[in-house]
């Protein structure tokens, strides 16, 4: 049952993202401006650089550039001069911290949902 709530939820994803003209960069869409959300809400600096290497081996860095500018172009994420102003810091928009913090509750449900799941299965066994 979980499993097939987490599919809606990426088809839900897919959707807000559908303005961005490539659909298979959607989810590297959300992945980043979730990752810019994050580095907000922990006062930490963003950069293109970052997230190349944490996606070392799953994207490549030509899609990660391709998908920052569309997102930026969407409104999602806005960049900034960094400590080095050579480097661009990636901060979310407003639009982008609204999106996340309207679903943080429903995140958290869907979560609960899963461990009560997973401790009736637990429970089964004993």
């Amino acid at each position: 049952h979980w499993h097939l709530e987490a599919l809606a939820r990426r088809a839900e994803v897919i959707r807000a993202f559908r303005d961005i003209k490539d659909i298979p960069r959607a989810l590297e869409g959300f992945w980043i401006v979730l990752e810019s959300c994050l580095a907000h809400l922990e006062g930490r600096t963003l950069t293109q650089k970052d997230l190349v290497a944490r996606a070392t081996g799953t994207v490549s860095p030509a899609t990660i550039s391709r998908t920052i500018q569309d997102i930026v172009d969407e409104g999602w994420i806005a960049t900034e001069p960094a400590a080095d102003a050579r480097v661009q810091r990636l901060v979310p928009t407003e639009q982008a911290i609204q999106y996340y913090m309207s679903r943080v509750e429903e995140a958290w449900s869907v979560f609960y949902e899963i461990g009560q799941q997973a401790t009736r299965l637990d429970n089964r066994k004993l």
